[in-house]
């Protein structure tokens, strides 16, 4: 950093203290960081020395109410007062990219960045970037080929207006040009004359002071032509052919000469002459080879009319054919062609029969064929009297058909509506096959086919109606579905519904003679109830009582996240005896187990309870066969109350009796003492069992000492030890006493 306009070695002041060295300048505040606006509470002229960044600032003001630090103690320079500079870099010169006006270059660098700019050096100019580019000439401007970096310097421009032949649109002084196409959208004048060689086409408002069209003149919009035969008479020579052309006042046409005058012989449309108030006046003969329609009142005695005839067929008035006071018949239509009537058919008396068709009809008679939107009402009106509508109601003598939609629906939607109404008055009554039938069989069949999918919606709305289907004299119902298909009836809330409430001996299947799928009654997730024979009278409820075949019964197997409880003859018995059989059959022949409780428990208590000790009468009995037994299987048994033998000679029989000292897990046992002990291995025993000793036999101790019989170590789930002590010293055993002990183990 640089100080303009400064000495090189300012002078010290004159009247700064000269005494004793400071070790530092007085008012210099030292830092790790640049001073800010919360650092004003010292005088002007006071230094901060920031070390990190090695600068020291001055302050020399206070503005707003902050101070002003001056970097390097010097007020930065500008364009009108002198102060501190900085030095730009080399890139910075040369690219014009320092960051403020206080930074200048130095005099290499400026050279240097002089030295870069020569003739075809600089960035040449594009339309998105400006720079250098090259001045055309005349014959490149005339031409139209200049580059891209080329530029057309207005003396360039108008000699290429003037002279160029691909800009024939003339200078400043208006010119001629043949031009492909020429679009104007807006107001054309052509003040001389204007040659088109193909189609002239005028959108807009355009005024032409002559013209002459060697083809086609198309004129949209309005048009004003100066000279010409356009604006009072039209004179054309030769065949002319007009559009629709609407002609004010007279006209005349074929005024003089021999020729022949042809009026609407080319198209497929109608040749209408007069009109309603005026009158059309022929002169001469008239010959008409189409159709002859008058416009107006006209009577016409008896006439014969070969071809197509319209009468009235314009205007509101009435056409009245065989009307006033004649009783003859009007016959309309031959016996080959067809009759068409166009617009609505009235008879004129009320009481009048109005008849289709002869007796002996064999033909077709059609009402409304059209393939147009339209409608055909029959008995439409609103009905002041009781009405009656017949189709095919007389007595057949042979076979009758009557079809409704039956054609081939290829588009759209069809729709039949009987009693569709929503604003009934009265009552409506749908009847179908109602009559007494004294011979062969009716059949009433609804979406019989095999084609796409039909969903017929019965009694579907929200009205609580009511749908009877057959009657106590009635034949069988069958619903048929296929297979994967599901027969659901549902209801509300609060839906009864009931199946053979008023049969007294008959039967309700549920479930084919071959069913193999599921038969569920009551699937609900909510609160219900499902009730089997649970009238008051004498009912049998057989379940899988007539297979032969294996049989699986589940009640309750479910998963439950709740309570679940099953009551089999819970009620209060008032006066009957109840019996619960089960596998109560005779003789079986295969093995039978019943099977209570037995999965695996992972949480919770389970409890198996017979009886009740309320009641004093109570007895439970559990009988096995003679070698099977009855099995209790568990842990533990727990018995509350005295264990009776009831029968003499009843015993306590072990199937699992030790014989050896090593006895395994048994809880009874005999073994022989060695030299009056031994030691019992099982993990039967506890510290805190009771064991019970006998002597079974002496063994071999013959006339030798035999001991006193007691209970040694027991090691917990290991073992125990059986001594036989001397009688004169239960210190020492009887080492005699070989005889055979039984034991028992009480945990």
């Amino acid at each position: 950093m640089s100080y303009a306009n400064s000495p090189p070695n300012p002078l010290p002041n004159a009247l700064s203290y000269l005494g004793v060295k400071a070790t530092q300048p007085a008012n210099l505040i030292t830092a790790n960081r640049a001073p800010g606006n919360m650092d004003k509470k010292y005088p002007l002229g006071t230094q901060w020395l920031n070390k990190s960044a090695q600068l020291i600032y001055v302050l020399v003001g206070f503005s707003a109410g902050n101070p002003v630090w001056s970097v390097g103690g010097e007020t930065p320079a500008t364009l009108t007062q002198q102060g501190v500079v900085f030095l730009a870099t080399a890139a910075e010169t040369a690219s014009g990219g320092a960051p403020t006006t206080q930074y200048v270059s130095s005099a290499n660098d400026v050279a240097t960045a002089l030295a870069a700019i020569v003739a075809g050096a600089g960035v040449p100019a594009t339309t998105a970037t400006q720079g250098y580019v090259f001045l055309a000439t005349n014959a490149q401007a005339a031409a139209g080929l200049v580059s891209t970096n080329s530029a057309i310097v207005p003396s360039s421009l108008a000699f290429a207006l003037s002279n160029a032949a691909a800009l024939p649109i003339g200078n400043t002084t208006p010119g001629t040009g043949a031009f492909t196409t020429l679009s104007a959208s807006g107001a054309v004048t052509a003040s001389t004359s204007l040659t088109v060689g193909t189609t002239l086409g005028v959108t807009g408002a355009s005024s032409f002071a002559s013209g002459t069209f060697s083809t086609t003149l198309g004129v949209t919009g309005a048009s004003t032509f100066a000279s010409g035969t356009f604006s009072t008479t039209l004179g054309v020579t030769g065949t002319t052919t007009l559009g629709a052309l609407t002609q004010v006042g007279t006209a005349n046409i074929n005024a003089s000469g021999a020729a022949v005058t042809t009026i609407a012989t080319g198209g497929t449309g109608a040749l209408a002459l007069g009109n309603a108030t005026g009158n059309t006046i022929l002169t001469g003969n008239l010959t008409v080879s189409g159709t002859f329609g008058p416009v107006g009142a006209s009577t016409l005695a008896a006439t014969t009319i070969v071809g197509t005839t319209l009468i009235n067929a314009s205007g509101a008035a009435a056409t009245t054919v065989a009307g006033g006071s004649g009783t003859g018949t009007l016959a309309l239509g031959n016996a080959v062609g067809n009759t068409i009537l166009t617009g609505g058919l009235t008879t004129a008396t009320a009481a009048a029969i109005f008849t289709i068709g002869a007796a002996t009809q064999s033909g077709t008679i059609t009402i409304g064929s059209s393939t147009a939107a339209n409608s055909v009402l029959i008995q439409n009106g609103i009905a002041g009297a009781a009405q009656i509508t017949s189709i095919a109601n007389g007595a057949n003598a042979a076979n009758s058909t009557v079809n409704i939609l039956n054609g081939v629906a290829t588009t759209g939607a069809q729709a039949l509506n009987i009693f569709s109404s929503t604003s009934a008055a009265t009552s409506q009554t749908l009847n179908l096959f109602n009559g007494i039938n004294t011979a062969g069989t009716n059949t009433i069949n609804i979406s019989t086919t095999t084609g796409a999918l039909v969903t017929m919606n019965v009694l579907t709305g929200a009205a609580a109606s009511v749908l009877n289907v057959g009657s106590t004299s009635m034949g069988n119902i069958g619903f048929t579905l296929a297979a994967g298909s599901a027969f659901s009836i549902t209801g509300g809330t609060s839906t009864i519904i009931a199946l053979g409430t008023s049969i007294t001996t008959g039967t309700i299947l549920i479930g084919g003679a071959t069913e193999t799928g599921a038969i569920t009654l009551g699937s609900s997730s909510g609160i219900n109830s499902i009730l089997i024979a649970n009238g008051a009278g004498a009912t049998t409820v057989s379940e899988a009582n007539v297979t032969t075949a294996g049989v699986t019964i589940n009640i309750g197997s479910g998963i439950n996240s709740t309570t679940n409880t099953y009551n089999l003859f819970n009620g209060a018995s008032a006066t009957g005896a109840s019996t619960v059989n089960i596998l109560a059959g005779a003789t079986p022949g295969a093995s039978q187990a019943l099977n209570i409780m037995t999965g695996l428990n992972s949480a919770g208590t389970q409890i198996a309870l017979i009886g009740s000790a309320s009641q004093a009468g109570n007895a439970v009995t559990l009988t096995g066969g003679s070698s099977g037994g009855v099995n209790l299987t568990a842990t533990k048994i727990n018995v509350t109350g005295n264990l009776n033998f009831v029968t003499s000679g009843n015993k306590i029989l072990s199937a699992n009796v030790g014989t050896t000292t090593a006895a395994v897990a048994n809880s009874f046992g005999s073994v022989v003492l060695v030299g009056g002990s031994a030691i019992v291995a099982t993990t039967a025993v506890t510290t805190n069992s009771l064991i019970f000793l006998s002597r079974l036999t002496v063994g071999s101790t013959g006339a030798a000492a035999l001991g006193i019989l007691s209970v040694g170590t027991i090691v917990n789930g290991t073992s125990f030890v059986i001594n036989s002590w001397l009688t004169a010293n239960a210190t020492s055993l009887a080492t005699t006493d070989v005889s055979v002990i039984a034991y028992m183990i009480v945990n």
